[in-house]
């Protein structure tokens, strides 16, 4: 740190001159984080896992729709969301992840 004086300064104060460092890190934030499922969906290109999936999931949801008679629109569609991706869970599988390259 160094201190700067003058006859140019009409002030009764001095400038200081400084120089620092500064290091940032960067945080890791792990909660409240959800991580989504994902299915293989590249298995929809064969027509018959096509059907399959397509006639499961439809029958699902019509049984959903004959035997709910709610008001909740909310539970309704969680009720519509779960039933698709129990399909999709149990048609199309969980996708491996492959590891990300830095």
């Amino acid at each position: 740190m160094s201190e700067a004086t003058g006859a140019d300064a009409d002030s009764d104060h001095y400038l200081i001159i400084a120089r620092f460092a500064l290091k940032l890190s960067e945080t890791k934030r792990t909660t409240n984080i959800k991580l989504s499922i994902k299915y293989s969906i590249e298995k929809l290109r064969d027509e018959q896992i096509h059907k399959y999936y397509r006639q499961t999931t439809h029958d699902e949801i019509l049984k959903l729709i004959t035997e709910s008679n709610e008001e909740n629109i909310e539970h309704t569609w969680k009720n519509i969301q779960t039933t698709v991706s129990a399909g999709a869970k149990k048609c199309l599988g969980i996708c491996k992840s492959a590891k990300k390259k830095p």
